[in-house]
């Protein structure tokens, strides 16, 4: 699940809508129970916060709390200093072939054979 957190982090501050998780579930690919767990995980360990709604029982926002914050901004730098790193000893051809590779990856990540293969995983 620690690889999935930064994603959900990540996608709380583009969300402007009631069902938070479900939203978040379709712009990650995973499931909907496994956003859940992941959401419930990040709670704990005080890195989002959930608010209800004062309207509606079921409805509630989430949001980065200051630590989360400072996590994500962390892993911003973390991210990008590596993937300078990662990349600077390549050449053109190859960081073609990794772009292609990513793309892959990137439409593996959405289709349901990957979602079945991380439920049964998790």
């Amino acid at each position: 699940m620690r690889l999935h957190a930064p994603r959900i982090v990540q996608n709380l501050r583009s969300f402007q809508t009631e069902n938070i998780a479900a939203e978040i579930s379709k712009v990650t690919g995973y499931d909907k129970s496994l956003t859940s767990r992941i959401i419930r995980n990040l709670i704990s360990k005080g890195l989002i916060q959930r608010e209800n709604s004062g309207v509606d029982p079921r409805v509630f926002f989430l949001s980065t709390t200051t630590r989360g914050k400072e996590v994500r901004l962390t892993a911003r730098r973390v991210s990008d200093n590596l993937g300078t790193v990662l990349t600077d000893p390549l050449s053109t051809e190859d960081l073609q072939q990794l772009d292609d590779i990513l793309a892959w990856l990137g439409r593996w990540v959405t289709s349901g054979d990957f979602q079945a293969a991380l439920t049964e995983r998790v």
